[in-house]
């Protein structure tokens, strides 16, 4: 098995790596046991089966245990009382009827590639380094195939295409040493991550082979010139855990002594793939009377007007600032989102000649709005509801509000949101709350006079939305709705 990753790379890899510092406890209190951990990347010389490898040393240094988590899921348990102190370092074998291995123990920082491997009757090989606290080891497990390779050879074979993503440096760079197959034979390389760019709660890197940080070197070469490859990788900004997405993908080349260039792609197994990053397609403050919204009847479709003029007796509909209303009204809205909001309360009783003048059931709506290329919708917004002057916060049962989608035009609508009343305290009215399964009766959050924030996601189901949201029979004195920064976005 031919190997690339040679001592100096090694060594240079600890030349900025630092002992953990040991801590005192104060007396009475316990010390945190920090074990040894080590994690990294597996492969099959085929390129076919590939997997993530957590091993981690005993308290006492005299056995150690772990997991090889294949790509297809399944885990592979292993444990070894056989450990061998070589002083500064330990020799850990590992021997049962799926896998088998010797490896070394070294420093933070340090990747070591161990090649005495057999899984399954495989020959295989690992990638492996110490994964602390504060350097931890990202191993992302991939495929690549040719898409550029000329007959005969088969360009939608798929090969080991693995990495192990250092932590970032002081500059936010991190180094990263590949594992890929070709032929039957493992390379190792280096690469680096640098030029990370967070946007919203997911960070977008670019990844380029043959660099890393204080040192230039290669991807792997397998004979007439090295391979070179670029992408990104983007992963969620969450504390580590299970459920962190990590997605890596992008093109490589080489030119082949014997076949000229060559070339293709390489990915992240979809397993722990990163969502694509939202987009927004409205957003909608209310701070001004640019807006891209229309307000309509629902029943006939009738456009109606913003009518605010009487809210000095709580009859309104637009949009409004908490200074418009009377201060004896002690309205209460708190944690509003900018100045002004979105806000209706008993609208019907809206004197005459207004066309809100008995209009139960009003709607804003946001039409036409693209959704080529997505496959996901979400709608989010900041709700509340005025304190009411008797004191009682109530709806009654009748009385909802709630987001509404629809792919046709308009012509059926679905909900995916809802406020409704709980009928608590009483059978015929009660406090607004959410209906957390659309069954019309409001039981989750209290929709109080502070702002609050709640979102709903739907699939796309076709290529242009109306998305809507329906006020109904907010008709009787003290049932009111605001809402504001209404932003709809998609992936």
């Amino acid at each position: 098995m031919k190997k690339l990753l040679t001592l100096a790379f090694i060594t240079m890899l600890c030349i900025a790596c630092s002992v953990e510092e040991e801590t005192t406890p104060n007396e009475g209190t316990n010390l945190d046991i920090v074990l040894e951990n080590y994690k990294g990347v597996f492969t099959t010389a085929d390129g076919q089966i590939r997997g993530t490898l957590d091993v981690t040393l005993a308290e006492d240094n005299l056995s150690a245990s772990g997991t090889l988590t294949l790509s297809t899921g399944e885990i592979v348990m292993i444990d070894t009382d056989q450990i061998t102190d070589l002083g500064n370092r330990k020799e850990l074998t590992f021997n049962s009827n799926d896998l088998s291995f010797v490896m070394t123990t070294g420093e933070e920082g340090e990747i070591m590639e161990v090649n005495t491997v057999t899984f399954r009757g495989n020959e295989s090989a690992i990638l492996v380094g110490q994964s602390t606290e504060r350097d931890p080891l990202n191993p992302v497990l991939g495929t690549y195939v040719c898409t550029m390779c000329p007959p005969p050879l088969d360009n939608m074979l798929t090969q080991t295409f693995n990495l192990v993503i250092a932590a970032p440096d002081m500059s936010g760079n991190s180094t990263i040493t590949s594992q890929t197959t070709l032929g039957g034979t493992i390379y190792n390389g280096i690469a680096t991550q640098s030029g990370c760019v967070v946007n919203g709660g997911q960070t977008t890197c670019n990844l380029n082979s043959g660099v890393i940080p204080g040192s230039t070197g290669t991807a792997f070469n397998p004979g007439g010139g090295p391979v070179t490859w670029s992408g990104t990788h983007t992963f969620d900004n969450g504390p580590s855990g299970p459920n962190n997405c990590s997605t890596v993908s992008g093109t490589w080349t080489w030119q082949a002594s014997t076949i000229g260039t060559v070339g293709g792609t390489f990915a992240s197994n979809s397993g722990g793939d990163c969502p694509p990053p939202l987009t927004t397609l409205i957003f909608e403050d209310f701070e001004d009377s640019t807006v891209g919204y229309i307000l309509r009847d629902p029943a006939t479709g009738t456009v109606l007007p913003e009518d605010t003029d009487e809210i000095e007796f709580e009859d309104y509909f637009g949009r409004v600032a908490l200074a418009d209303f009377e201060t004896a009204d002690m309205v209460g809205f708190s944690n509003i989102q900018g100045t002004r909001f979105f806000g209706s309360g008993d609208s019907d009783a809206i004197d005459a000649p207004s066309p809100l003048t008995g209009l139960d059931v009003t709607s804003i709506n946001w039409e036409g709005i693209n959704t080529s290329g997505l496959s996901n919708i979400t709608v989010s917004a900041f709700f509340a509801e005025a304190n009411a002057s008797d004191g009682n916060e109530d709806w009654d049962l009748d009385s909802s509000v709630r987001i509404e989608y629809s792919f046709d035009a308009g012509a059926s609508w679905t909900s995916v949101f809802a406020i409704e009343s709980s009928g608590i305290p009483s059978s015929t009215a009660g406090t607004p709350r959410v209906d957390t399964n659309l069954d019309s009766t409001g039981n989750g959050a209290e929709i109080s006079a502070a702002f609050s924030q709640h979102e709903a996601t739907f699939a796309v189901a076709g290529s242009t939305m109306n998305v809507r949201i329906i006020m109904a029979q907010l008709d009787a004195a003290d049932e009111d709705v605001a809402f504001d920064n209404v932003t709809i976005s998609g992936n």
